[in-house]
C-alpha cells in the first residue's frame, strides 16, 4: 500500500505541475514549474527507494507478496510465514523443519564455468541471489565449506538447493586457490572459512557506489559481510 500511495502521489502532483505550467501565461512561471517538477521527481524517486519493501530489483521481480514457499521441501505456508517471507524481500523462504536442519546454515561457495566464486553465508542466501536460467544452464558448481557438493537445480524462478552424498575439498580448495590468484586477492589463511571472508571483503572493498554514504550503507550494507 505504501508503494502504490506513494506512487499516486506523484502522479497527482505532476498533472497538477503541468496544469500550473500548461495555464500559464508567464514563460518564467513556466520554467518555475518545469524546476520544481524535477526536485519533487528526486524527492519521490528517494521515498520510493528508501521505504519500498524491497532492495535490489531481482527481490522485486519475485514479487514479495505471495505465499511463502519451502525453497527445500516446497510446503506452502500462510499466516505468519507469508510474513516472514515479505519481510525477506522475496527472497528464498525455509519453513521451520527445513530450516533446522543442519546443511540449511552452511557457508556455501559457488563457481561458475569461468571459475569466479561467489560466496553465501547460507543456503537460504545463496538460493534467493542465484538466477534460475543460470541455473538450468549448469553454470554452477556448489560446494559447502567442507567440500560437500550440492545439487542445485530450479523449480520455475525458484532455486533450489540440497546436498549430495559427494565430497570433494580438494576441488574447492583448488578452484578458491586459482580464484584468489586471477583476482589478486590475498589471503594470509588457508583455511576455507577465512578465504569465503576474504572474498566478502574483497568484494565490499570493491563496491560502488562508495558515496554518498548513506546510499552505499544502504545497498552494500557496513561493515562487510562476514561467513
Amino acid at each position: 500500500m505504501l508503494r502504490l500511495a506513494i506512487v499516486l502521489g506523484y502522479i497527482v502532483a505532476v498533472a497538477a505541475l503541468i496544469a500550473i505550467a500548461l495555464a500559464a501565461d508567464s514563460g518564467e512561471v513556466a520554467g518555475l514549474g518545469f524546476v520544481a517538477f524535477g526536485i519533487m521527481s528526486l524527492g519521490f524517486g528517494y521515498a520510493f527507494f528508501r521505504y519500498a519493501p524491497w532492495r535490489c530489483w531481482k527481490c522485486l521481480s519475485r514479487n514479495p507478496a505471495r505465499a511463502a514457499t519451502c525453497a527445500d521441501c516446497g510446503t506452502t505456508r500462510e499466516g505468519s510465514d507469508r510474513l516472514a517471507a515479505e519481510q525477506a524481500n522475496g527472497e528464498a523462504f525455509y519453513c521451520a523443519s527445513c530450516k533446522a536442519l543442519p546443511w540449511a546454515r552452511r557457508a556455501l561457495f559457488v563457481l561458475d564455468r569461468e571459475n569466479e566464486c561467489s560466496v553465501f553465508p547460507d543456503v537460504a542466501e545463496a538460493a534467493g541471489q542465484l538466477e534460475a536460467n543460470d541455473v538450468e544452464a549448469d553454470e554452477y558448481v556448489v560446494f559447502d565449506h567442507e567440500g560437500t557438493v550440492f545439487e542445485i537445480w530450479a523449480e520455475g524462478l525458484d532455486v533450489r538447493l540440497r546436498p549430495t552424498d559427494e565430497r570433494d575439498l580438494a576441488q574447492l580448495q583448488e578452484r578458491l586457490g586459482r580464484f584468489l590468484d586471477e583476482w589478486h586477492i590475498t589471503c594470509a589463511s588457508e583455511d576455507v572459512m577465512d578465504i569465503g571472508n576474504r572474498i566478502l571483503e574483497a568484494e565490499w572493498e570493491s563496491r560502488w557506489p562508495k558515496r554518498p554514504r548513506w546510499l552505499a550503507t544502504r545497498l552494500h550494507g557496513d561493515p562487510p559481510p562476514t561467513l
